[in-house]
């Protein structure tokens, strides 16, 4: 009489049937082994990394890098594009290629028209202004070519604009100057709000010549020798007071200014509106 048979089961390697499969797990657990002998995963039995095997968290170290980061990205259009396309990227077929690349070419162009925050300069890493410049001629005050014009004898740095921004009352004033910024008053120098303030009492009583005639600026020329209206270094100059960033002493509801055409300086009103002339260090 034939044996009976044997149920068959299907295994990666083939068929084997179910009783010998059982018996050859059974005799594989029964194996002695230690604790530390790697397992064929190069695993220890207590589930620690075996020998020449990386532990579980240098694996997470080597894993592929993404192909996009939107973790890094600031620009909600770009984000949201980079989102849509990374499962079209990883799928075969040329149209969904195409479909992923013109998605992200739309997004590039909304972010031109749009002015994306992304694109604005980093204001925790603010571009650093052009410094102080001079030339060879010896003059005092030398145009620097971007908006500006260097006092190489106290290395203060003037704007070129004396009226840019008209007469205004001493608050204005102070906001107008720490908000001057590359591009404003025709300014070229990478500078940044906050770069630019308002002379001090000391920086107008250290440029200010009363004895230079009546009928114009009483400040130095350009060569710094003569007074202003010999050689004049800046545009938009006003017979008129500048303010100052000094609170008088005696009064908080008052300034100190420069009275161009007095060649001296003295106090007014915060509320009375004077020209206004940003300088920076």
């Amino acid at each position: 009489s034939s044996s009976p048979k044997k149920p068959w089961r299907f295994t990666r390697r083939g068929h084997r049937p179910s009783a010998d499969l059982a018996a050859t797990t059974s005799a594989r657990q029964n194996i002695p082994r230690s604790a530390d002998a790697p397992s064929s995963l190069g695993r220890r039995r207590d589930g620690s990394a075996g020998p020449g095997f990386p532990a579980q968290h240098e694996l997470r170290q080597h894993r592929r890098p993404r192909l996009f980061r939107t973790d890094v990205l600031c620009c909600p259009i770009v984000d949201t594009a980079i989102r849509c396309i990374r499962p079209s990227l990883s799928r075969k077929g040329h149209a969904m290629r195409c479909a992923a690349c013109l998605l992200l070419g739309f997004a590039c162009v909304l972010l031109v028209l749009t002015g994306c925050p992304c694109c604005e300069p980093d204001p925790t890493n603010p571009p650093v202004a052009d410094p102080a410049c001079s030339d060879s001629t010896g003059d005092r005050f030398v145009d620097c070519g971007n908006g500006t014009v260097t006092d190489t004898q106290t290395g203060l740095v003037w704007l070129k604009n004396a009226n840019c921004y008209g007469s205004q009352t001493w608050d204005a004033a102070m906001a107008s100057a720490d908000g001057l910024k590359l591009g404003d008053c025709g300014l070229s120098d990478h500078s940044s709000a906050g770069n630019w303030r308002l002379p001090t009492k000391a920086e107008w009583e250290g440029i200010l010549q009363p004895s230079c005639p009546d009928g114009s600026p009483k400040i130095p020329d350009r060569t710094g020798a003569g007074c202003y209206a010999t050689a004049p270094w800046a545009s938009g100059e006003q017979l008129s007071a500048y303010w100052s960033s000094i609170t008088a002493e005696f009064d908080g509801s008052r300034a100190w200014a420069g009275v161009l055409h007095q060649g001296i300086v003295g106090d007014n009103d915060k509320t009375v509106a004077l020209f206004v002339w940003p300088v920076r260090n």
